[in-house]
């Protein structure tokens, strides 16, 4: 039951003419920051593109290899909803802030037990599995780009399991399901998200009057101008350290003598 299914869509998808994009601005709200760039199909046959939003050219596109050319519908929630996309099996696309999700639920013993998808990665990008069975499409220095997480099957009874959305050096990306102790209907779900580059590239940043904070990607404070006190954060290299000006923090390109610390004063 399509009505069931646990999305989480945080940005409604709409048509821009020619696919499916997410709406970062509503009426009467600031505009929301993407991490991740993505077109959509009209159709389930189409293509799925997604990039990191700080380069159009870091990207990966999927092409479902057998499903069926069903027209979209955008759910309450704003998901792009193909009924019945593989056989008897429905496709749920959906938007957030974080990434896209890909949910397929298996309505019966009818449904594939495999799914196969032409891939195309950007220019220098290779794809590299991780040990939790999820991908990482990383550059030719080893930095993640854009990340696949590990796709989780769960079934009627609640029972989940781990399975692997594969990408071979033939140009594929498949993923088998064992069906044989599945209970239906059954829910395949995964997500594609951001990889550390673009999180390492700009900090996010939050500006008050004259007071700016310098976040990590998790919201919490790394740095107080004027102060060599650093909190630390989430970014996987130099142990979270943010550098910026001359704040008394090593390997900074440049000064900024006129940083200062916020008192009541000034």
């Amino acid at each position: 039951d399509l009505a069931n299914l646990n999305s989480t869509a945080t940005l409604p998808l709409v048509s821009n003419g020619r696919a499916l994009v997410p709406v970062t601005r509503t009426r009467g709200a600031d505009e929301k920051g993407l991490s991740l760039g993505m077109e959509l199909p009209t159709s389930a046959d189409g293509v799925v593109r997604v990039h990191a939003s700080s380069n159009a050219e870091r990207f990966v596109a999927l092409t479902p290899a057998l499903a069926a050319r069903q027209t979209a519908t955008i759910s309450a929630d704003g998901s792009a909803v193909y009924e019945r996309a593989f056989g008897s099996a429905d496709l749920v696309q959906s938007a957030s802030l974080d990434g896209l999700r890909t949910q397929i639920a298996l309505r019966d013993a009818a449904s594939p037990d495999l799914f196969v998808w032409r891939t195309e990665l950007g220019s220098g990008l290779r794809a590299a599995a991780r040990d939790d069975l999820g991908t990482n499409l990383l550059d030719d220095k080893g930095d993640t780009w854009l990340a696949v997480s590990p796709v989780t099957i769960t079934d009627a009874r609640g029972v989940a399991s781990i399975a692997e959305l594969h990408f071979a050096a033939d140009g594929h990306a498949r993923l088998r399901i064992d069906s044989a102790n599945l209970a239906y209907p059954a829910l395949v779900d995964f997500a594609i998200t951001l990889g550390n580059v673009q999180a390492l590239a700009i900090a996010p940043t939050q500006i008050k009057g004259r007071v700016m904070v310098l976040l990590d990607s998790s919201g919490s404070m790394l740095e107080e101008f004027g102060n060599t006190t650093n909190t630390h954060g989430d970014s996987p290299v130099g142990s979270g350290i943010a550098r910026f000006c001359d704040n008394g923090m090593t390997g900074s390109s440049f000064t900024c003598s006129a940083n200062q610390p916020c008192t009541t004063g000034n």
